[in-house]
């Protein structure tokens, strides 16, 4: 579930304020006729998936989490837009539900590039 709000000042401003992926975006102009955002997030990342362990013989569910912090440009045109953004992950844990023991993971730096259709 998302909670928040987003509110657009101007033109140039937007504030995304939805947990659990904040954001803060600023126009920074149309170089070569492309309009390009300059962007800050924050992020409350989880993903979940069921293993199946070898030695016990049987599936168990594991839990990764991470909270992560961002910043990126953003780039966009009527067809495509890209982006490119970098940042830095923290308070990473990885839980299981049955046999495995839970354990932490140290804290990094991640960069990331897509496009988007």
């Amino acid at each position: 579930p998302n909670a928040g709000l987003v509110w657009n000042p101007n033109d140039f401003w937007e504030f995304r304020l939805v947990f659990p992926k904040p954001r803060v975006t600023a126009f920074i102009g149309a170089p070569l006729g492309v309009p390009t955002w300059l962007y800050a997030s924050g992020e409350y990342h989880v993903e979940a998936y069921e293993v199946n362990s070898l030695f016990a013989k049987q599936n168990d569910l594991v839990q990764i989490s991470d909270w992560r912090v961002m910043g990126g440009l953003r780039w966009e045109t009527p067809r495509v837009t890209t982006f490119v953004e970098a940042g830095y992950i923290f308070d990473r844990k990885v839980n299981f539900a049955k046999i495995g023991t839970d354990f932490k993971v140290d804290s990094g730096f991640m960069t990331r590039v897509g496009v988007r259709f």
